[in-house]
């Protein structure tokens, strides 16, 4: 009888520590055995789980690693947890913290490279300003150069301007020159009805007579050098002893418009005709022009 109530007391002992390892309180098994000995299924353990995970998501979720930390602790201390389970948010832990890290270190390397692009603007602005002003002082020269220029071809028009009025009065002059020396020509006096006409001057040879003579001019003037009188006199003589011959006249200036050197053909006319020459035998080219300051005077036999 009294191994019989030890085996009975022994089954009781065991079933009460059964109860208590899966309610994981010893009294609350010892009390399930002797107000329900049948075991109870209760879902506590399932909600502290749920309660732990949900904690651990929202510590993962704000960055709160030491809070999932905690969380993780809380898991792996509850023995209704498997190992599975514990190894697999453990892994979820350390995959969050190596990629907030690794995501640290690429905000941290983007924030170096926004510096560094930073920097790169500034400089570029610096240099953009740089050509801005070099541009702006560039505009500045081309404007004075512009206007320099536009001065000095002012200047330049303004003394065109006056050379054409000079030589306008210069002509008007040699004009008078030479009216007045024709007028000054003296008219033949008439000999005796019965005196004979003298014989004319046999004319020279024409192969005797250069064909051509210059007579130079200074720069820009119109007045006679001596050696220019000289020629011109010989001209005129050359001319009143040959009457089959006649000249024309071709003036040209240096660097001056045809006005000029017209005017200086128009003076040795008139100087030929002071000399006794004729003006209908003195013609004036029209070709005279830029060239030599001088006055080309070719001979040649009347009507030829």
């Amino acid at each position: 009888m009294k191994l019989l109530a030890a085996i009975f007391y022994l089954g009781a002992f065991a079933g009460v520590m059964a109860v208590a390892h899966f309610t994981g309180n010893p009294e609350a098994g010892i009390q399930a055995d002797q107000k329900n000995p049948e075991p109870v299924e209760t879902d506590v353990e399932e909600v502290s789980l749920d309660e732990h995970l949900s904690a651990f998501n929202g510590a993962l979720d704000r960055g709160d690693f030491a809070g999932a930390r905690s969380a993780l602790e809380k898991i792996s201390t509850d023995k209704s947890v498997s190992s599975e389970t514990i190894s697999l948010v453990r892994a979820s832990l350390t995959g969050a913290e190596a990629a907030a890290k690794k995501a640290e270190t690429q905000s941290g390397e983007t924030r170096e490279q926004v510096e560094q692009i930073g920097k790169d603007l500034l400089l570029l602005e610096k240099d953009f300003t740089g050509f801005t002003e070099r541009q702006l002082d560039f505009s500045r020269v081309a404007t004075q150069g512009i206007q320099s220029a536009s001065d000095t071809a002012a200047q330049i028009q303004s003394e065109i301007r006056k050379i054409g009025g000079r030589l306008a009065v210069i002509e008007t002059r040699l004009e008078e020159v030479e009216k007045k020396a024709i007028e000054r020509q003296p008219e033949p006096v008439p000999g005796p009805d019965d005196a004979p006409e003298p014989s004319p001057e046999p004319p020279t040879p024409l192969a005797s007579i250069p064909r051509g003579v210059s007579v130079s001019f200074g720069i820009g003037s119109i007045d006679f050098t001596a050696p220019a009188r000289k020629s011109i006199q010989s001209v005129a003589e050359m001319l009143i002893k040959n009457s089959n011959l006649q000249v024309s006249l071709q003036g040209s200036a240096t660097g001056f418009s045809s006005a000029l050197g017209t005017g200086r053909a128009r003076a040795v006319k008139a100087k030929l005709a002071e000399y006794g020459v004729p003006a209908e035998r003195v013609t004036i080219s029209p070709n005279g022009g830029a060239g030599a300051d001088s006055v080309s005077i070719s001979f040649r036999k009347k009507n030829s």
